[in-house]
């Protein structure tokens, strides 16, 4: 499962490859200003033909396929990064700027990482997720769906970490992660049955506004994200 965000071009991409590309991208535009104008240059043309030994720094750092032309997401990325012509071709930040504020705010944390209480509270929103679910398919109540626990796993600090508060983000219609000051937690995995009619009760127990609406694009669907506001009475600080 992975997160996304939108690029300036409107194209979304997931965090995770926007992240690698981007680091290849400023080491590329210091080190080497041609290769990175070569890129830019096939991105914008697949016509366009590489020029001296630019073709070899490019696969080196995994920005072009064997066939020379950049993978469709990479292009994207470049595409969205690259500014200017000529002499005034400059990288800039590929996402868009709300995006890019929200991301810059988020990462200063403000929530006490030792906090047990709020811990406690996390922990307890998957509990009571995994509250409505089947533990395993041969289970004979079939009117719940089943989803693998991964309550156990940790939560990954470099995606999606909130300053304060939870989301809930949706896969395919499962609810199963949480962006949390810790970072990213994927507490629920494959599982099969349908959602639909326990979402609504169970979005109602947390208080749950939407903050990203289901959105697909090539590379899958992602969300919807709710942002949660209480744990049945207890209520929690607004997420950021």
């Amino acid at each position: 499962m992975q997160s996304s965000v939108m690029l300036r071009t409107g194209e979304e991409v997931p965090t995770q490859i926007v992240n690698i590309v981007m680091l290849s991208l400023k080491t590329l535009a210091k080190q080497n200003p041609i290769a990175f104008y070569e890129l830019v240059a096939i991105s914008r043309n697949p016509r366009h033909k590489l020029f001296g030994n630019a073709g070899e720094v490019l696969r080196g750092l995994n920005l072009i396929e064997a066939d020379g032309q950049p993978h469709d997401a990479t292009r994207l990325i470049v595409l969205a990064a690259a500014e200017g012509n000529g002499f005034e071709l400059k990288l800039v930040s590929p996402v868009r700027k709300e995006q890019e504020e929200k991301r810059q705010y988020a990462s200063s944390k403000t929530r006490d990482l030792h906090d047990g209480a709020f811990y406690t509270l996390t922990r307890k929103v998957a509990d009571i997720i995994f509250g409505y679910t089947i533990p395993h398919a041969n289970d004979p109540n079939r009117n719940k769906p089943r989803m693998d626990n991964r309550r156990r796993e940790k939560a990954n600090p470099f995606y999606n970490q909130t300053a304060d508060g939870l989301y809930l983000e949706l896969y395919y219609g499962m609810p199963s992660s949480l962006w949390t000051p810790w970072g990213k937690w994927n507490f629920g995995g494959g599982g099969d049955g349908s959602w639909k009619n326990i979402l609504p009760s169970l979005l109602e127990r947390f208080g749950a506004t939407l903050h990203q609406p289901l959105r697909t694009s090539k590379m899958g669907q992602f969300g919807p994200v709710y942002a949660l506001h209480k744990v049945d009475d207890m209520p929690l600080p607004d997420p950021i």
